[in-house]
């Protein structure tokens, strides 16, 4: 969550039953009556996090998307980075940390423009 918002990804496919594949940011300025604001149709989607005015959702085959959220509850795509399928990012410090099939990769970002590989370490799934 982010001050009035609250970010969830929704995946299909799961024990759990789903059957919707969306991004979903939801007005909790009252915490009993959440409204969902907005939402963003994708692929498969899974962890997510959010600094700065920077949305990163992990989006399965389809790699990693990025969004501009500084204008809750609209958000606006401004990349999408694919040749990797993530699972989970902790974003910290201008610093996203991303989990994936291929192992940890480190992004370093500056506000909304700037978002690059920094490092990887592979790791090999038996």
């Amino acid at each position: 969550m982010n001050g009035d918002f609250a970010y969830v990804t929704l995946r299909s496919g799961t024990v759990c039953g789903g059957s919707s594949d969306v991004l979903q940011v939801i007005d909790i300025s009252n915490i009993l009556q959440p409204v969902l604001a907005y939402d963003v149709q994708l692929s498969g989607p899974y962890g997510l996090g959010i600094d700065d005015g920077l949305l990163v959702v992990c989006d399965g085959d389809d790699g990693l998307k990025l969004f501009d959220a500084s204008n809750p509850p609209i958000l606006k795509r401004i990349l999408d980075i694919r040749g990797c399928r993530p699972y989970d990012v902790v974003m910290i410090d201008h610093r996203a940390i991303v989990t994936g099939t291929d192992g940890l990769r480190l992004y370093k970002y500056q506000g909304l423009e700037v978002f690059e590989e920094a490092s990887r370490i592979p790791i090999q799934h038996r």
